[in-house]
This record gives structure tokens, sequence and C-alpha cells, in this order.
């Protein structure tokens, strides 16, 4: 009996003994496992979509940095992959818009549109692309388009209102202006389309009070000079008159020589111009 019990006692012992080590073992493996021996890295690869998408977004973030010929190449990998990305697309428009190459960027924000038609932003931006052609009523056309998908996209009564500034609809434009404000307070390119409207109405003050609070605020956009110098111009104070159209004009000079040429840019030099040397004179 004394024989069976130690037996068992030591059969026991045996197995429990057995256990241990064996967790022992596995817990010694799995730090060395973790903490010395580097295991492959298993990548797995994105999908065509996935990757056209991130590609978009390197695109996008060189868009914002001005960066605009790089940020075509990003754009145009992200299409090859996905002919469906239709950020891409609009993205790719705005900045063929932002090198002078109106037509791609037309070409290619109507493409977007095909596309998914139920985003206002793309309408937005095909007006604004019509601007820079100065057809007028094409922008105001694609703007009422998306405000009619969305009566917040505040872009778009910004971008129907400056239309309208330039076919004698000011008070209409000033009636764009403020709803796109009361959406978004603050936008700088609402406050010059407002400044621009008034300018029109030949209320200087306002006008000059609108470009003035531009300056301030850090907007530092081409056009703003050229209207500073305008209403400096019409409120008779020849010296700012002068300064403004000048910086308009030496601002010119770093424009992509295919901006230059179009209207938008080449009448409002050659005023500029008259302007300085009849002031001078």
């Amino acid at each position: 009996m004394k024989e069976n019990f130690y037996r068992e006692y030591f059969t026991c012992f045996d197995v429990i003994e057995k256990k241990v080590i064996c967790f022992v073992f596995i817990s010694l493996f799995l730090l060395i496992n973790s903490s010395c021996i580097k295991l492959p890295t298993v990548r797995i690869p994105l999908n065509k979509s996935a990757k056209s998408k991130m590609l978009h977004k390197e695109g996008y973030k060189l868009l914002r940095q001005n960066k605009q010929q790089e940020a075509i190449e990003k754009f145009n990998r992200a299409i090859e992959l996905d002919p469906e990305n239709d950020k891409a697309y609009c993205n790719r428009g705005i900045a063929y818009r932002e090198i002078g190459e109106f037509d791609k960027g037309i070409k290619d924000i109507e493409t977007a549109i095909k596309i998914n038609p139920d985003v206002p932003e793309y309408y937005s931006n095909l007006g604004f692309a019509y601007l820079n052609k100065q057809e007028y009523q094409k922008v105001i056309s694609q703007c009422n388009k998306a405000i009619e998908l969305d009566e917040n996209c505040y872009l778009a009564y910004f971008n129907r209102a400056s239309a309208e500034t330039n076919i004698g609809k000011n008070d209409k434009a000033l009636e764009d202006v403020k709803k796109g404000l009361s959406i978004s307070p603050n936008d700088p390119f609402g406050i010059m389309v407002r400044g621009i409207a008034n300018l029109n109405k030949g209320k200087t003050e306002l006008a000059l009070k609108d470009f003035n609070k531009l300056q301030e605020m850090g907007y530092h956009k081409l056009p703003l000079y050229y209207y500073l110098g305008k209403s400096y111009d019409k409120s008779g104070d020849k010296k700012k008159a002068i300064k403004y159209y000048n910086m308009f004009l030496h601002y010119v000079l770093i424009v992509p020589e295919k901006v230059k040429k179009e209207k938008i840019i080449s009448e409002p030099r050659k005023e500029a111009e008259k302007r300085v040397k009849a002031l001078k004179s």
C-alpha cells in the first residue's frame, strides 16, 4: 500500500513537472520570437481602387501647396488605376484651371459630373472654370444646379455673384454674396465679390472697406491689387492708385504665360498700364 502511494505520488509529480517544463518552454519561445527574431513583414497589396484613392489624396495635398504639375501627375496615375475616380477628375480639372488650361479643366470636371452627378461642388467648380473664360451665363447655369442640390453650397453663391457683377446685375450679386456669407462668414472670396459689386455701383468707400479688410486677413490674390488700384483711382487718391496698379502689374509677371494671354488677365493689365501712365502725366 505504501509502494502504491509513492508510485501514485511520483507519477502525479512527473505529470505536473512535464506541464511546467512545457509552459516554460513555450513562454521562452514566445519571448525570444517577439524580441529577437524578426519575422518577414507580410504586405497585403492594395487593390486598384484603394491605390487610386491614395494617389488622389497625395495629389490633392500637392494641389493645396500650389504644385499643380506634380498634382496633375498624381491625378493621372489615380485615373489610370480607376477611371471612375470622380474626385481625381475634378481636382485635376482644378489644377488645369490654375495653370491656365481652362478647356482641359472644364473637360475633366464635366467627366467628374458624368461619373457622379450628385456632388454640388462639382457644378460650382465647373462654374468657376467658365468664369475664367468669361462665359457668364454658363457660370450662372452651373451654380444654379449646385444650389439646387445643396442650398448651402456657399461657393456657388459667390461664383454666381461674380458672374453677375460682370453682366451689370450688381444688386443680384450682393444678394447672392449675402446668402453665401451667411453660410460661410468672412469668406475672402465672398468679401472680394461684394467689394467689386459695390465698386461697380459707385460705392467706393464700401468697396475699399472690403478690399482693405482682405489685406488685413492676409488675402493676397492678384485681382485684389487691381481693384484696390481702381478704387483709389475713383476716389481721387493718385498715389495709392499708382501703388496698387503697379503691385498688380508686378504680380502679373509671375502668372503662367498661358493665363496672361486670357482676357481675364490681359484686359485688366492693359487698363492698369494705361491708368498708371495717365496718373503719372
